[in-house]
């Protein structure tokens, strides 16, 4: 009756046409929102969901990338569910000023806390607040843990130091690897190998949301969520237990846990035979054996602790040895707050979790059985789930199936690890095993109150075993399980009874077969001769076949050298084996190789590709040294040398190959170095030290190699610094339009302007040559270009209000947009909310735009003209410029590169030259523009050659906005 009556209030499944399709936002947050290795989302938040979607007749779309390609962050799933672009985001803290344009779920999700994390090796501990004064700490853009931080250290007494904003959960954690900051911190982190937790504070909830005013989808999500809670009131906490595992590789003591580990002296464990199999006494040996023994090994690794084994026969003498202090620890005790309290025991949080099994005879039940159990289940007065029954203690295991199987009890209550060893010996084979539901043994450590640090050892016992995963657990059950099931006592309790009888029978049998083989052996000796050369033919195709698996798995196939990932589990290898060699990072390329490309055809460069490939291959690298190609023409070294020098002098016999390689045109490598002076960094890290080397030396080609130094790391400190602050300055309007008027060379009036950054940050203005190749290499310069855009069509729509006579104005945007295919949407939608005639926005792309991808740009140019805006040819004439380039691409500007105009050697012939292209393009019907026009005599010649407009200094700088109208209504 009540669960018709419920019915009305869930929505019915409907069909799969029916389900409305979900746009849910994946942000990364390891344990909530993953992506596994083919990129399908698991998690938490995934089986929340999958399960919703039966309450909600929902599937699911997940996004987990934003416009630009990029991983999806927290940021960017805000900013695309307020625009309609989502409908759902999961893993939100709950914030008044988000409810202003969000909507919450009714009911919380689950339950989350913020860590405080370090790298293995850092000195910091929870406990030392004075060496947390300071600190630098990483955090992630848009969290809401930096509020929770603060609150944190005003409560334990310290300062904090610098805070930094990254995008992703992954940057913080590279920031803290790589020292970038001394601690990170997230919401319920997870540490990996490298990293430890040092605090976990502020448990929250966190809810999903939706947009404001989106009433279905918050309906259907509160429905969904109501029913799952209903069906399972512990759902949210069962998840968590699946997905969040928040134990550390490394335990993390406090300063006094490790004065006290360094001075312990051995800890004595008692053992009980109630603990078998878990944990075994032999009495002979002395030794210990089990799943609990393999624990404790590994407890001893991670704390430093010896520990010494004491029999105890009974449970209850156990208990005795430990209350009196004879005893310091209890290996198995089964957590019951009571016998803790009466036996001064400290138990540890559970380590093993085991199910509780009935085991009963075949036949009829007893309503009021005497129950046969262990000592230690004396806290389940109710594990029969029977009032009428009866209880009866039992020493061991062993005890309760041999009182079973003699009929002094009518059923007993073991473990299921019990269960599963005696059920396998023939004598008990005819029992019945029934589990109980929801009845289990927590079995943790206890530690005796009568120990002088008992504190301290109970907790450094706490720590370190949140660092034994359910992971290791369950491989010691399986391979003790192997163990014991192989051992000869297993076996021969397994075997029946035997007679006289079967030994004859069996004996018999044995000499039959023996005969039997006999005969067969001649014939199979024949047989095998025939399928020996097959299976080892066989063999030999399956090895080759994995080889050839492994060997796409780290090479890279066009040049037979490592590839990035090749590279990475290797030189890992390399330093680790010998962290005392002198190891440097070469990290290379060819100089403008994309334009080299574009002129003579990527078969062409294919080839030097190999060439340069079997260079390094016999000229540069050596045995135990390392060489990969990580992408198009990047490559990177693992080399040992005795100084920077010899890497220069090994790396300069590269450049030698390279000319002989082609003869056409000069090729050139930048290099850059990193000698390895932290042998903790990540690979990545180091590579990206030497990459920020080369980038010092990109464009000069009087020194082609750089080194990494103290000043290269103040610049990629520098530079990461830029990248964080980025979004921040956009949505603070940092960055600030200035303009520099285009005049018409005949009239040398106003006809249009180019829109140019700055960002003024405090009382710094940055120039763009700064920032934007930067923002081009991560993605960011795609924010940019649009914010741009937008604040230029600002500009526009106010000046048509205010009566002036607008004129066109140019922007530059990144050829990273050519890869977008929502570029040209994202531009329509801009410029129709702006309201601004697309007849007054000239869209620019720079010639090296043009020449990578010429077929990009072709489409884009075709979307750009049928909204009504123009483009134009930035820098023409900067790189090696194609004249079929203007043939193809239906350009309706070209800018000539202000290095037309710098002093030459040959005035008449640069002048030439200029006047020919001028000519090309009047032919074209292509409008001109000069950049970079200083002087009235470039002017006048600019004049008489018939280029149609100018833009330079001779006319004026770049300026604001309010300047700029200015200059419009004079």
């Amino acid at each position: 009756m009540v669960l018709i009556l419920l019915l009305p209030f869930f929505p019915q499944h409907a069909s799969a046409a029916e389900k409305r399709v979900i746009r849910v936002g994946w942000h990364a947050l390891p344990g909530y929102q993953d992506l596994d290795s083919h990129g399908h989302p698991y998690g938490f938040n995934y089986e929340y969901l999958t399960d919703l979607a039966k309450y909600a007749d929902w599937t699911y779309k997940f996004v987990t990338e934003n416009s630009a390609g990029q991983p999806l962050t927290q940021a960017d799933g805000l900013s695309m569910l307020a625009d309609g672009e989502l409908d759902l985001l999961g893993c939100m803290l709950y914030s008044d000023e988000r409810t202003e344009r969000y909507s919450y779920s009714a009911l919380p999700a689950g339950q989350t806390f913020t860590s405080l994390f370090v790298r293995n090796d850092s000195p910091l501990t929870g406990d030392d607040f004075s060496a947390l004064n300071g600190i630098t700490v990483a955090t992630e853009r848009t969290s809401l843990v930096v509020e929770q931080l603060s609150a944190y250290a005003e409560e334990c007494g310290f300062s904090l130091g610098r805070q930094q904003d990254y995008a992703t959960v992954p940057d913080v954690t590279d920031a803290v690897l790589s020292g970038e900051a001394d601690a990170g911190v997230l919401i319920s982190y997870q540490p990996g190998s490298q990293t430890r937790i040092i605090a976990n504070f502020a448990p929250e909830p966190f809810y999903f949301i939706t947009t404001a005013g989106n009433t279905d989808v918050l309906s259907a999500l509160n429905q969904g969520m109501n029913a799952l809670m209903i069906n399972n009131p512990y759902y949210a906490q069962a998840l968590s237990v699946k997905y969040h595992q928040t134990y550390s590789a490394q335990a993390s003591f406090s300063k006094k846990e490790l004065a006290f580990l360094q001075n312990a002296d051995p800890v004595r464990v008692c053992v009980s035979d109630a603990s078998y199999p878990l944990l075994e006494f032999n009495k002979i040996t002395g030794t210990v054996s089990g799943i609990v023994t393999d624990v404790f090994t590994e407890l001893s690794a991670e704390t430093g602790l010896q520990f010494v084994y004491q029999h105890a026969g009974s449970y209850d003498e156990v208990l005795e040895l430990v209350s009196s202090g004879a005893c310091d620890i209890l290996a198995c005790f089964p957590y019951e707050t009571r016998t803790a309290e009466d036996y001064g025991i400290l138990p540890t949080d559970p380590y093993l979790t085991l199910q509780l099994v009935r085991i009963t005879k075949p036949g009829e039940i007893n309503p009021t059985p005497l129950v046969g159990t262990l000592a230690d289940c004396a806290g389940y007065d109710d594990v029969a789930n029977n009032p009428n029954a009866r209880y009866r203690f039992y020493s061991s295991p062993a005890a309760c199936f041999e009182a079973l199987h003699k009929g002094e009890v009518d059923e007993i209550i073991v473990t299921t690890t019990a269960a599963g060893y005696y059920l396998a010996q023939t004598r008990y084979t005819q029992l019945i095993r029934t589990p109980l539901q929801g009845v289990t043994s927590n079995i943790s450590i206890g530690v005796s109150e009568q120990y002088d640090a008992a504190d301290l050892l109970h907790s450094a016992l706490d720590k370190a075993l949140s660092s034994v995963t359910d992971a290791r657990i369950n491989q010691y059950a399986l391979e003790n399980t192997i163990k014991s099931s192989g051992s000869l006592e297993a076996m021969i309790n397994r075997l029946p009874t035997t007679t006289a009888l079967i030994i004859i029978l069996v004996l018999f049998l044995l000499l039959l077969l023996l005969i039997l083989f006999f005969r067969a052996f001649v014939h199979q000796s024949r047989q095998a001769e025939l399928l020996s050369a097959d299976a080892k033919k066989k063999a030999e195709l399956a090895r080759e076949a994995a080889e050839r698996i492994n060997e796409l798995l780290v090479m890279d196939e066009r040049t037979g050298l490592y590839n990035e990932t090749g590279f990475a589990l290797t030189a890992r290898r390399s330093i680790d084996n010998d962290p005392n060699a002198r190891w440097f990072i070469l990290d290379f390329d060819i100089d403008d190789f994309s334009h080299y490309n574009a002129t003579y055809g990527f078969a062409r460069g294919d080839e030097v590709l190999r060439l340069l490939s079997d260079s390094i291959k016999s000229a540069l690298c050596e045995s135990g040294e390392l060489c990969a190609r990580f992408y198009a023409d990047h490559f990177v070294c693992l080399l040992h040398a005795d100084s920077i020098d010899e890497v220069r002098r090994r790396a300069m016999t590269l450049n030698t190959a390279l000319r002989r390689a082609d003869g056409i045109h000069p090729l050139l490598l930048n290099y850059g170095i990193y000698p390895i002076d932290d042998v903790a960094l990540p690979i990545s890290a180091m590579c990206d030290r030497a990459q920020a080397a080369k980038r010092t030396v990109k464009g000069n080609y009087e020194s082609i190699i750089g080194v990494f130094d103290e000043h290269v790391h103040q610049q990629q400190l520098a530079d990461a610094m830029l990248i964080s602050r980025m979004q921040t300055g956009l949505e603070n309007e940092e960055f600030i339009a200035y303009y520099q008027p285009k005049y018409d060379i005949q009239t040398e009036q106003i006809s249009g302007a180019e829109a140019l950054v700055r960002w003024r940050h405090g009382d710094e203005l940055i120039m763009p040559g700064r920032f934007i190749g930067l923002f081009e290499k991560n993605g960011l310069i795609s924010k940019l270009d649009f914010y741009m855009l937008d604040a230029v069509c600002r500009r526009l729509r106010a000046q048509l209000d205010a009566g002036l006579d607008a004129r066109p104005i140019s922007l530059n945007f990144s050829r990273n947009h050519l890869y977008d295919p929502t570029f040209l949407t994202h531009l329509a939608d801009v410029v129709a909310r702006s309201q601004v005639p697309p007849r007054l926005l000239v869209i620019e792309f720079t010639e090296y735009a043009c020449l990578e991808n010429g077929h990009d740009l072709i489409r884009v140019i075709d979307g750009v003209h049928a909204m009504g805006m123009q483009v134009s040819i930035d820098d023409f004439g900067s790189g090696y410029s194609s004249l079929n380039m203007l043939k193809d691409m239906n350009f309706d500007e070209v800018k000539l590169d202000r290095g037309f105009l710098s002093p030459s050697a040959d005035v008449e012939r640069g002048q030439t030259v200029i006047q020919a292209v001028l000519a090309l393009s009047r032919e074209l019907h292509l409008s001109t523009v000069a950049e970079g026009v200083e002087t009235r005599e470039q002017l006048d010649f600019l004049r008489q050659s018939g280029c149609d407009h100018a833009q330079g200094y001779y006319f004026s700088r770049p300026v604001p906005a309010e300047e700029y109208d200015r200059l419009l209504r004079s």
